[in-house]
């Protein structure tokens, strides 16, 4: 095993969840964590493109992903697709980016276009229950605690961030005052 100063910024986040850099007093680590780390795999379907299912990740939700697919950041139509995507599945984890290298890994040869994240699936169950499966038997998601804490866990998080975005102060103008 290498020293620690020989363990890179990447590999130690993915070694330590958020929770440990905090108790650590390592607020920065914690951060980025939770910003690089958190998130999902999702299987996305278009009734566009019947049999093919989208599998990629995200460190925020899939129907945010889903919903980035369809519409640019000024809310007009992508003209790529042709229609929008449904969430099929959403696989919460510590490390997705990871999860979805394996899962791509494993399914391959049912790749649509080597260069796209498109797959050949004409049952939906299929697929998802190879993500599951995948995401249960990889010994680096071992310690992943079931979908439904980790998703208790990351909706925490992001209410947290949420509410502080919420609360910062507005100027509310005071008696004959304008903006």
């Amino acid at each position: 095993m290498a020293r620690e100063s020989e363990v890179t910024e990447y590999e130690k986040l993915s070694m330590f969840g958020a929770e440990t850099f905090r108790q650590r007093g390592d607020a920065k680590s914690a951060y980025i964590y939770e910003r690089n780390f958190m998130g999902s795999v999702y299987i996305l379907t278009n009734k566009g493109m019947p049999n093919l299912v989208k599998i990629g990740y995200t460190t925020r939700t899939a129907k945010e992903r889903a919903e980035e697919l369809y519409r640019d950041r000024n809310g007009r139509a992508i003209t790529g697709v042709p229609t929008r995507f449904d969430v099929a599945h959403e696989e919460f984890c510590d490390n997705p980016k990871e999860l979805e290298t394996l899962i791509h890994q494993e399914l391959d040869e049912l790749r649509f276009n080597k260069d796209r994240e498109f797959f050949t699936f004409p049952e939906l169950s299929e697929v998802i229950q190879r993500l599951k499966e995948v995401h249960k038997r990889e010994p680096s998601h071992a310690n992943c605690v079931s979908s439904d804490s980790l998703w208790r866990k990351w909706t925490s998080q992001f209410l947290t961030r949420f509410s502080k975005l919420s609360n910062r102060k507005k100027s509310v103008p005071k008696e004959g005052e304008h903006l």
